[in-house]
Order: C-alpha cells, then sequence, then structure tokens
C-alpha cells in the first residue's frame, strides 16, 4: 500500500488492530530501539534524559533510514515511531525533529510513499497542539503531487489500510483479465468480444496485474486503458512494481530488461515515466474484493491462501490488507523454500490453494501463475479459483478473461490467441 505513518509518542500501535497472528515488532520502527543501540542515555542537571554523544544520535538515524528503505523496497506498511517536541532541537534522545522527517519524506518521493503524521498524545483531533506548527516546513510539495497527506488520528490508521468488498450486482457483466504483458492488440481484440467495451457503464472490469513487460505493444496497452474510469480496477502485479521501479531508478535487484524496454519504447511515443507511473500504475490496488450473486470474490495478482488474510481479517468483510507487503499479495503464497528467496512455486499450488478458497466460501482470481504449468488446467476447472495468467507474450500463448453476469453465473469464457509473440513456452 506503500504509506508510511511517523508517530509521535509511545501508545501501544496494536491496539490499531489486535491480531493474535501478527507480530507488530516488525512493523515498528522505533527511535528509542535505535538510539539504545548506538549510545547510553543520561541526565542533565536540568534532569532532562540526553544521548551520551550526538554522534549516537546520528547514527542511529543512519540505521532507521536503512531500515525504512529497506521495507519501502518490498512495498511494506511502515510505523516510525519517537517522541514529539515540535523544535529543531533535541529535547529529549528519543525525539524525531523536523530534520528527520524531512529524511523521511526524501526517502518516501524516492519510493512512491505517502506520509502521514500521527500525534499518537491526543487520540480526538488532528494537528492538536501548538508544537505541531514546527513541521509546517515538513509539507513540501512538488508541482504535481502532494506527498504529505499531514496530520490523522490513531484511530484513523485502521481505516485508512482496510479494504472491504464492492457490491457490483448493479452491473449486467463483470469481466475479468488476466496478465496482459504488454500485448496490446491481443488487449483490445479481446475488449471488442465483451458488448459495450470498457466504456459501457454495464460492464465492470479488474484487471489482475502484469500490464507491461515482455509483449511488444506497450504504448498500445497504455493509450487503451486510459483515461481511467470508474469501472475499471488493476490489480498490482510485479510488473507494475518493477514499472513504478524503474520509473523511480530505485531497483532492489538487477534492472530488468523487459521494464527498461518497457519504458524506451513508452518515452518514445511521448509517454514520459512519471505519467506512467502517475496516470496508470498508481491506480493499481494490491488486492480488490468484491460480492456478486451471493458469494464474495478475491482479486489479488499472485494468489493467497486465505489464512493470509484471515490474519489482517477485522470483522467479517473488513480487510486491513495495507498491513501485508505489496510483495506477498503480487508473488503470491508459496512453499518455505521458494518464499525465503522470493520465488514463486508452481506445482502442488492449483489444488491447496482451490480447497483452501473453497473451504473459506469465496472465489479467488489471480494471474501471475501460468496455468501449463498447472497440469494444463483452464480457469473453470477449478471450484473455488480461477488463475487468468495464460502466456500471452509467449508462442502459442493466448489472453485469457472471464465474464460473470450480475447472479455471479459464468457468461463466457474469452480467449485471444497471441499475435505478439516473443518467445515460446520454456
Amino acid at each position: 500500500m506503500r504509506r508510511l505513518f511517523v508517530i509521535f509518542g509511545h501508545q501501544a500501535i496494536d491496539s490499531i488492530f489486535p491480531s493474535p497472528i501478527l507480530d507488530w515488532r516488525s512493523y515498528i520502527i522505533d527511535m528509542g530501539d535505535f538510539r539504545s543501540l548506538y549510545g547510553s542515555v543520561g541526565f542533565s542537571f536540568e534532569g532532562r534524559l540526553t544521548t551520551l554523544t550526538d554522534r549516537a544520535r546520528k547514527l542511529a538515524m543512519t540505521a532507521i533510514y536503512g531500515a525504512i528503505e529497506s521495507k519501502m523496497t518490498m512495498g511494506e506498511t511502515i510505523f516510525l515511531r519517537g517522541d514529539l517536541t515540535g523544535l529543531s532541537t533535541i529535547d529529549s534522545p528519543d525525539t524525531l525533529t523536523t530534520k528527520d522527517v524531512k529524511g523521511v519524506i526524501r526517502l518516501a518521493r524516492a519510493y512512491d510513499y505517502t506520509v502521514h503524521l500521527v500525534d499518537a498524545h491526543h487520540k480526538n483531533s488532528p494537528n492538536p497542539t501548538d508544537t505541531n506548527s514546527a513541521f509546517d516546513g515538513v509539507w513540501e510539495q512538488k508541482p504535481d503531487r502532494k506527498i504529505m497527506r499531514g496530520w490523522v488520528n490513531m484511530h484513523d490508521i485502521a481505516q485508512i489500510l482496510t479494504v472491504t468488498p464492492h457490491d457490483l450486482s448493479e452491473y449486467e457483466r463483470i469481466v475479468l483479465v488476466g496478465d496482459i504483458q504488454g500485448a496490446g492488440d491481443e488487449l483490445q481484440e479481446l475488449i471488442a468480444k465483451v458488448p459495450g467495451g470498457l466504456d459501457s457503464p454495464h460492464n465492470f472490469w479488474i484487471f489482475v496485474g502484469d500490464l507491461f513487460d515482455r509483449g511488444t505493444t506497450p504504448v498500445t496497452v497504455y493509450n487503451t486503458l486510459l483515461p481511467e474510469r470508474k469501472n475499471v480496477v488493476i490489480v498490482q502485479g510485479n510488473h507494475e512494481i518493477a514499472v513504478r521501479r524503474a520509473s523511480l531508478g530505485t531497483f532492489n535487484y538487477d534492472k530488468p530488461d523487459d521494464t527498461i524496454e518497457t519504458l524506451r519504447q513508452l518515452e518514445e511515443a511521448g509517454i514520459t515515466k512519471r505519467a506512467v507511473r502517475e496516470e496508470l500504475i498508481n491506480r493499481s490496488v494490491p488486492f480488490f474484493a468484491f460480492t456478486v450473486g451471493a458469494r464474495e470474490h478475491w482479486a489479488s495478482h499472485g494468489g493467497v491462501i486465505p489464512a493470509v488474510l484471515d490474519a489482517v481479517t477485522a470483522a467479517p468483510g473488513r480487510y486491513v490488507t495495507g498491513l501485508l507487503a505489496d510483495e506477498v499479495l503480487c508473488r503470491g503464497t508459496n512453499n518455505t523454500e521458494r518464499a525465503l528467496y522470493g520465488k514463486t512455486n508452481y506445482r502442488v499450488f492449483a489444488d491447496e490453494l482451490d480447497t483452501a478458497c473453497a473451504r473459506r466460501g469465496i472465489v479467488q482470481w489471480f494471474g501471475h501463475r501460468h496455468e501449463k504449468r498447472m497440469e494444463g488446467m483452464s480457469p473453470l476447472d477449478f471450484e473455488a479459483i480461477r488463475p487468468l495468467e495464460s502466456g500471452v507474450e509467449h508462442r502459442g500463448g493466448f489472453l485469457t478473461a472471464v465474464m460473470l453476469s450480475n447472479n455471479g453465473a459464468v457468461e463466457t469464457f474469452i480467449r485471444v490467441p497471441s499475435t505478439s509473440t516473443v518467445k515460446p513456452f520454456r
């Protein structure tokens, strides 16, 4: 979800969303914890706490910035906690100053994060103290977008991080589309097979991610999916993350050649890196839930075991998915060996996930995992999962979609054979 909360005060953060499963310590970067690693605390004649050396505090902040950046590469929600004085001088060893917060904002810009400030000492109203005025200089803006969203309350955090299922019964058709992978011609052909296409108010479209890379017509994909439409949802895939990172220059692994080529073609067509990021990529959501007929449906890119969502379920139909790293939802649930290396497991996955989703009473739609690696099963061969990725960027592949009626019945299974192939299946 790419959110960072700077919390001034030491109220227990796990009160935001109590969970017996989540380890809240992994979410919190605490100024006091880091400071204690680099220096002791002493008392002045006035009885005020202070670190024994200014160097210790600088080392702590350097480590904090490193921890924040590491979490940002995975798209994790981050809570940075310290003391609030509102002054630029050090009133306590755990104070976060305006200079500290500005350093956080620089990282937020580099990784396209939104930063919220939270005064945990005052529960009922944002910006409650005069000392907050010292942070006026923090509200730095670029001409095109506002990085900071300002002060929020502790009780606002869960709402910001929560998604609820959308009732799509008002639409005649719900169309779910698999990985496009830069195959714009196939995308246009598929859209033409649905009455009214993208612009019909009777249709609702859900794309399960990976709009770009590998295919040969990314400019067509970009132009087809603009302008933004209220009846179109894009689920974030690993290639959306790759395009965002490449456009910002913040790679956490080697530069992906496919993504660099995508951005090159877009720029040659006059589409800037900032435009593709802000007009298309940042529209994507890590997770989308909806109801149609009498059943709840989930759309993620990688396919997640229901226990992952159960861990962040605040109440029936209220999922605090902001507590899940973007990588968790776009890579999907994998066995331990694969998960340790950030890889995706294709074998044995489908049957296990199908059983778990059926037991949970939901249908899950996802891409990312190729159906040929699931022993040739099509999306409709399972009870409770719909794998939609079918290798359109490869010779012999397809772009796949499934169209539902507003009572949840499958209306049409659509397949468009690949015409913009890059390489055969491996």
